[in-house]
């Protein structure tokens, strides 16, 4: 037990101290000087096609259509009804959209500025351990794309997000066979349905990559002994590890900690693997033999 909380303690103090970034990083800039037209009706006609209305309750300021085809909502809001808790992004991007007889078969988002609280979470601890590390809030950007295969009657999905003020944190999920059923409002309406038929879906591919953005001199700053303690006390735990992909964690970490560059995790399995494999207790451990699971630190 003390090993698995050190293990974790260690990823969240690498993680949560990895500097700040200019506020501003994550609005796009790319339309800075065009006007743009108004867009609310068509933005809305949108919106309620990929967020079904009686799945999602969504909200928004207004909506700016550019040149290039691109959409820029602002002060934009969605509660999923599942969950009950209001999600606030300050702008959400339309790159491309295309649908066919009102079916999204194609979308490529962004949605910036989602500041995380606590009452996201069932323990109010988030914002609690960040400002212990010196970070007073956290905010998520999420870079979404969605592509309908109709021969499969499902859906390729592609998820990038990046930690602001985590600088040098960035996560990939990409999935496939991800069924129609799951986007299509009549079906799924209700949460226990859409997850059975998400657990049909495929993981491909999944990494999280920390980079040594200021790391060494923010560690340093919040406890001068966080590196050397922590790196000594991971090779430790390694060296008596037995467990192949255990001892492979904890070595990797105390690398990164002693080099200052990288962690990668990735999951690549050999063939796609399925959701409901990772869901179900009683496939998960031969589950996780097939994710491929990787960590190195460079």
């Amino acid at each position: 037990m003390k090993s698995k909380q050190l293990l974790l303690s260690c990823l969240i103090g690498v993680a949560l101290i990895l500097g700040a970034c200019d506020k501003d990083k994550g609005k796009d800039k790319s339309t800075s000087t065009e006007a743009g037209v108004d867009a609310k009706p068509e933005a809305r006609k949108l919106v309620d096609l990929i967020f079904p209305k009686n799945q999602n309750a969504v909200e928004f300021a207004s909506a700016k259509k550019y040149k290039s085809g691109k959409i820029i909502i602002s002060d934009f809001s969605v509660v999923p009804v599942q969950l009950g808790k209001k999600f606030i992004f300050p702008q959400v991007i339309i790159n491309k959209v295309e649908i066919l007889k009102d079916k999204p078969i194609y979308y490529d988002m962004a949605f910036k500025g989602l500041k995380i609280t606590d009452d996201m979470f069932p323990s109010p601890n988030v914002t609690t351990q960040l400002k212990m590390m010196g970070i007073d809030d956290l905010i998520l950007d999420f870079n979404v794309q969605s592509d309908y295969q109709p021969t499969a009657k499902s859906y390729s999905m592609k998820m990038v997000m990046t930690a602001r003020k985590l600088a040098g944190l960035n996560f990939t999920l990409d999935l496939n066979n991800v069924p129609e059923d799951v986007l299509d409002s009549k079906k799924s309406a209700d949460p226990a349905q859409a997850m059975m038929m998400l657990s049909a879906a495929k993981l491909k591919h999944a990494m999280i990559k920390i980079s040594n953005i200021g790391l060494m001199q923010a560690l340093n700053k919040h406890n001068p002994q966080f590196i050397p303690a922590g790196k000594q006390q991971l090779q430790a735990l390694a060296n008596v590890e037995q467990d192949p992909l255990k001892k492979q964690i904890l070595t990797s970490i105390a690398k990164f900690l002693d080099k200052q560059s990288s962690l990668t995790l990735t999951v690549a399995p050999a063939e796609p693997l399925d959701f409901g494999m990772l869901m179900s207790p009683a496939s998960q451990a031969e589950a996780i033999k097939k994710l491929n699971l990787q960590i190195d630190a460079e």
